[in-house]
């Protein structure tokens, strides 16, 4: 840090002590001379009264970070909202538990928990949200779509139906979505609230959600097994608080609205394009796993999925 910094031993020890005393980083010994420091944000473990909440650019998140909060004001608990661009950066923060909980497309939750043993799925967050749109300027039949995520599956299941094979991803659905707009290919399978902005520039929705993949969860609720094992009664409130809470919080929609680029009042209008009613068990599980050519047996579904 002196190399990188060009500051004195003493000014980056001061400094680092104050951000310790100010909770902003956490420092641990690590031996007799190494010590290692982290922002909150990144380190590899629970710290108590504190909860990290990874989501994606979705408006999809907006009620279940609601009866987090809730939860947590009531619990005097901190929660941090971090956002990622794409699925692969989310799982390898959980799989470092440098999250509590993750909010993700139900697709990538399963797999990555059928082949890593450091957190469970706990239940669903809600299904419809997004649907495919299309350009008619176009001749090709090329659509472009996120990988590891429902939009995959949705995506494969409109080409099926009108047998086509020209399929492209997106990293970000903003830029994806702009490119769209700019007429740069012919389809694509969007999510809220992107999906009520091409809408408002008049683009045709071909085909929601449910049309393609009827009542399946679009994305899942998992969390650390190290928070599960410690903090099962917050999860527990926090669960029952989004199955029966209503109210949306402010800074829940004010966090996505940043994310996503998208206007405050746009992404309220949004939420209602969900269905956060949707029943979700242990057949509907294998169904979903069936579905992506994924066979589990009921041994592994009940080590990985603790249904609250």
């Amino acid at each position: 840090m002196e190399t990188l910094f060009n500051f004195s031993k003493s000014h980056i020890s001061e400094t680092l002590s104050e951000m310790i005393s100010k909770n902003i980083i956490i420092k641990k010994n690590c031996g007799k001379l190494i010590k290692k420091i982290w922002l909150k944000a990144y380190y590899p473990g629970h710290i108590e009264n504190y909860i990290r909440i990874g989501i994606l650019k979705s408006s999809e998140y907006v009620k279940f970070l609601s009866a987090a909060f809730s939860v947590a004001d009531s619990l005097n608990l901190n929660i941090q909202v971090i956002s990622f661009n794409n699925t692969v950066d989310m799982m390898n923060a959980m799989e470092n538990n440098a999250l509590e909980i993750s909010l993700s497309p139900a697709v990538s939750q399963i797999i990555y928990a059928i082949t890593k043993d450091n957190y469970f799925i706990i239940g669903p967050v809600a299904s419809g949200g997004s649907c495919i749109f299309s350009n008619d300027k176009f001749d090709s039949d090329q659509i472009k779509t996120s990988d590891i995520s429902s939009m995959m599956l949705l995506s494969r299941n409109f080409m099926m139906l009108n047998k086509y094979n020209n399929i492209s991803f997106y990293k970000n659905p903003k830029t994806g979505m702009l490119d769209f707009l700019k007429f740069k290919f012919r389809y694509i399978a969007i999510w809220e609230p992107f999906a009520s902005f091409i809408e408002c520039k008049g683009r045709k929705r071909e085909k929601d959600y449910h049309d393609l993949l009827d009542d399946r969860p679009c994305c899942l609720i998992s969390a650390g097994k190290e928070f599960y094992s410690k903090n099962n009664q917050i999860l527990e409130s926090i669960m029952n608080a989004y199955k029966s809470n209503e109210n949306i919080d402010g800074r829940a929609v004010k966090i996505i609205s940043r994310e996503t680029s998208i206007d405050y009042d746009n992404v309220i209008k949004s939420i209602h394009r969900y269905n956060y009613s949707i029943k979700f068990d242990i057949d509907q599980l294998k169904d979903y796993a069936n579905s992506m050519g994924i066979l589990l047996s009921e041994e592994k579904i009940k080590k990985i999925f603790k249904m609250m």
